[in-house]
C-alpha cells in the first residue's frame, strides 16, 4: 500500500470517502464501505456500515467479493469507488430506479464517456454468485460484459471524474 490512502485524502475539508458515502445516503441508501488500509481510519471517518476485508491487499476483485458477501442476498449491489467525490446522489437515485428485474445491470454512461459506462453501477442479485467469485483486481466488468442483453444504461449529462492518483485530487482542490 501507497504512504497515503486515497480514501482519506482531503478533498474541500473532508476525506475524500466521505462525499462518496453522503452522496449514497442522500440518495436514501444505507451504504456499506469494504474496508482494507488503515481500516481503523477510514471505519471512523465514513460513519455508516463497514467490513473488513483481510484480502484487500489482493486487488478490487475481493473487497467487491467482500462486500457483497455482507449484503442482503436478495438486493441488488450499488457498487461505488471511494475515489469518486463529486458523485451526485441525483445519479445514484436514478440507477436504482431502473433496477426493475433481478438479472438487471444500470450502468451510467456520462456524456463524454465515449461510449464506455462510468460508476456507480448497479448489479442484480441474479448475479450474486459471480460477484462473490470476484478476485484479484478484477472488478465487475466482466460481468457486464458478459450480460450486455441485461444491461440498462442511463444517460448522465457531464463527465464522469473518479481520483486514480494523489496528484488527480490535489490539482482538483486548487480549483
Amino acid at each position: 500500500m501507497g504512504a497515503v490512502n486515497k480514501m482519506l485524502v482531503d478533498w474541500h475539508g473532508r476525506p475524500m470517502v466521505c462525499w462518496v458515502v453522503d452522496a449514497i445516503q442522500q440518495a436514501g441508501l444505507d451504504p456499506l464501505v469494504v474496508l482494507g488500509h488503515e481500516a481503523e481510519l477510514v471505519g471512523a471517518a465514513v460513519g455508516c456500515r463497514t467490513v473488513f476485508n483481510p484480502q484487500f491487499a489482493d486487488g478490487m476483485g475481493t473487497s467487491l467479493a467482500c462486500g457483497v458477501s455482507a449484503s442482503e442476498a436478495s438486493s441488488a449491489v450499488l457498487v461505488a469507488h471511494a475515489d469518486m467525490p463529486e458523485l451526485q446522489p441525483l445519479v445514484v437515485l436514478q440507477l436504482t430506479k431502473m433496477m426493475l428485474a433481478d438479472d438487471d445491470i444500470v450502468v451510467p454512461m456520462y456524456a463524454d464517456s465515449e461510449g464506455e459506462f462510468g460508476h456507480p453501477i448497479v448489479i442484480g442479485p441474479a448475479y450474486r454468485t459471480d460477484l462473490l467469485r470476484l478476485d484479484g483486481d478484477v472488478g465487475a466488468k466482466q460481468i457486464i460484459r458478459s450480460n450486455l442483453s441485461h444491461v440498462k444504461h442511463l444517460a448522465v449529462p457531464g463527465s464522469f471524474r473518479d481520483y486514480d492518483v494523489i496528484t488527480d485530487s490535489a490539482a482538483a482542490r486548487r480549483h
